[in-house]
């Protein structure tokens, strides 16, 4: 007997890079079920006029600026939205800014960074919960977060005014956290007019991993990478169980708490490739650590590259970056392994050995406690993360 086909509406917006990762999600779950038919709708006008003459079994949406909310009533399909301004009784997938903030806080953090600063917008929901949970992830280790960039909106007009006067005012060195990848562009250009070394004084993060943006500067920007793709995928799996008649993992969507998808981890470029600490040893004990990230390297090498006893080692990492060598070690080998399974198609055994790991199971098991997925997951979820 033939395979009924499932008709699937996505009501998507065709903008490039959120919601093109979104899609791509989308479109690797629709290959892998195999039994998806999909119509796309890229506007309300074109969802409803479509509406007219097609009826899809179940609908994907990101809600924008239009009202969505009369037609998903009245189609009352399976709907899950992927981002967007809420709908009533409709299950969301969701950005994790929670997550995102924290994950910045402690990229600043782990490179040695005592003053910090926000870059974002005051009129957008995302970016203040962005800096929220930045400064509170800051507050938990002992630091503070100085005033965000007074800006309403951040365009190319405030480079060489307002911007570069903001960041000039910053302590040295700072990392500052820009609430996505186009205001951090724009806040690197601005020290580039203000004559302000990036990374040396001003180490600038963003948020998206958008190939264009984090390469249009010098040197180019490292950036959270986005859960957009994961999102897709995510939100594929819950319309799919919905669309079945039954649930995920045993049990109903959440319609007043949405999924939030975390991000992948940070992609580092030069933006951030310091360590903002002057002590020699140290600075020669983590060059030496990330140089060999690849390598089952142990503390006692580490601090023989140092020239130092371990003893005097371990009280410097601990009195400057709140770690051990140990830690860190096993911090380059898990950024390492992530680089490695995002980037390449290496089977587990290769990526574990070039991560430093002695076996599969080894580098499995301890992926799997330090970042709660498992190395072929991570893979699944976020291997198309890489610009």
């Amino acid at each position: 007997m033939p395979q009924r086909l499932k008709q699937v509406g996505l009501f998507l917006p065709p903008t490039p890079g959120y919601m093109s990762d979104v899609l791509a999600g989308v479109l690797e779950f629709a290959t892998s079920a195999g039994d998806w038919v999909i119509e796309v709708c890229p506007s309300l006008a074109i969802a409803e006029a479509t509406m007219g003459w097609w009826r899809p079994d179940g609908v994907l949406v990101n809600a924008g600026e239009d009202d969505w909310s009369p037609l998903i009533r009245r189609l009352g399909l399976p709907t899950v939205q992927v981002g967007g301004q809420p709908l009533e009784g409709v299950p969301r997938v969701v950005t994790d800014h929670h997550a995102i903030g924290r994950l910045a806080a402690r990229h600043f953090i782990e490179r040695g960074f005592r003053h910090f600063a926000f870059l974002g917008y005051a009129n957008l929901n995302w970016s203040t919960e962005r800096q929220r949970a930045f400064c509170d992830a800051l507050a938990e280790a002992g630091f503070t977060c100085h005033d965000s960039g007074p800006f309403p909106t951040v365009h190319a007009s405030t480079v060489a005014g307002e911007l570069a006067d903001w960041a000039a005012r910053l302590p040295k060195p700072i990392g500052v956290f820009a609430c996505h990848d186009r205001a951090a562009m724009l806040l690197g250009r601005a020290c580039t007019s203000a004559g302000i070394d990036v990374p040396d004084d001003v180490a600038i993060l963003g948020v998206d991993n958008n190939p264009v943006e984090c390469n249009l500067t010098n040197p180019p920007l490292s950036s959270v990478m986005g859960s957009a793709r994961r999102i897709g995928y995510q939100g594929s799996i819950l319309l799919d169980a919905l669309m079945r008649g039954g649930a995920v993992d045993g049990a109903a969507p959440q319609l007043d708490s949405p999924l939030r998808v975390a991000p992948a981890g940070v992609a580092v470029r030069g933006s951030t490739d310091i360590y903002a600490t002057d002590d020699p040893d140290l600075l020669a004990a983590l060059r030496f650590i990330k140089e060999h990230a690849g390598e089952p390297i142990e503390v006692r090498d580490v601090a023989r590259a140092a020239i130092v006893t371990r003893r005097m080692l371990e009280r410097k990492f601990s009195h400057i970056l709140g770690r051990s060598p140990r830690q860190q070690i096993l911090l380059a080998h898990i950024e390492r392994a992530k680089e490695l399974l995002i980037g390449t198609d290496l089977s587990m055994l290769e990526v574990a050995l070039r991560s430093g790991f002695p076996s599969s199971s080894k580098f499995s098991t301890v992926f799997r406690r330090e970042t709660s997925h498992a190395p072929m997951a991570f893979r699944r979820l976020y291997g198309q993360a890489r610009k």
